[in-house]
């Protein structure tokens, strides 16, 4: 079987709390995070266990920063610090400094990379 997909014609904002109300919270996989909406308008998801990398790209204004504030909220409502610790790197100092206080980081956000090095 082949899939593909076509883009919509009629776009549509597709709102992080839309999709996690839809999908659920699942706390036995906190790793897999909704990204957007498919062509069938379902939800979807990635297993972020079976992505060793992940690139988030777009030109600037397109949502990158919001794309991955989703992607942390989500890991943060469905696993608990003992599941889930982070380190958060953020070398502008002005997307990430917001989760300094959460339980789940190893470390504060780290802005300065020779800091790296330490982690």
């Amino acid at each position: 079987m082949v899939g593909i997909e076509v883009a919509n014609d009629q776009q549509a904002t597709v709102g992080f709390k839309d999709m996690v109300e839809e999908s659920g919270i699942d706390t036995k996989h906190p790793l897999t995070v909704p990204i957007g909406r498919g062509v069938t308008s379902g939800v979807v998801k990635m297993d972020l266990t079976k992505m060793p990398h992940l690139l988030i790209a777009g030109s600037t204004g397109s949502g990158k920063s919001v794309a991955i504030n989703g992607i942390l909220a989500s890991i943060l409502l469905q696993a608990n610090p003992s599941q889930v610790r982070l380190m958060l790197v953020d070398p502008k100092k002005v997307e990430l400094s917001v989760y300094n206080d959460i339980p789940h980081l190893i470390t504060p956000v780290v802005s300065d990379p020779k800091r790296l090095q330490l982690g």
